[in-house]
């Protein structure tokens, strides 16, 4: 919710209907821009079905019960495989879909 209501911000600033002396318009589109991302970011992120965030839950309530409690033990190793995936980055080649998508819907 906070990226759709600070993309509105941002097109509504960028739009002039938003009155900003023109010296605070660039600093407001950027905090907004950044705003977006950054939340969009964030739900992405948590929605990766790694066992220690909320997506590994999502998952494992849509597996079969056999799948989802073999799915379940990962959960001690979650953190070690989100290590894992940032230092290979791995992760920043997952989201980096998701974030140029956001941009481009939400910020033109």
């Amino acid at each position: 919710m906070l990226a759709v209501v600070s993309a509105v911000l941002f097109r509504m600033a960028l739009g002039g209907l938003i009155p900003l002396p023109d010296a605070s318009l660039d600093l407001v589109v950027g905090l907004l821009q950044a705003s977006v991302l950054i939340n969009v970011l964030l739900a992405a992120f948590n929605l990766l079905p790694i066992p220690p965030l909320d997506g590994s839950w999502i998952l494992s309530a849509l597996l079969p019960g056999v799948a989802a409690r073999a799915y379940r033990s990962l959960q001690p190793y979650g953190f070690i495989i989100l290590v894992a995936l940032i230092w290979t980055g791995v992760l920043s080649t997952l989201l980096r879909p998701v974030m140029s998508f956001a941009n481009l819907l939400m910020l033109g």
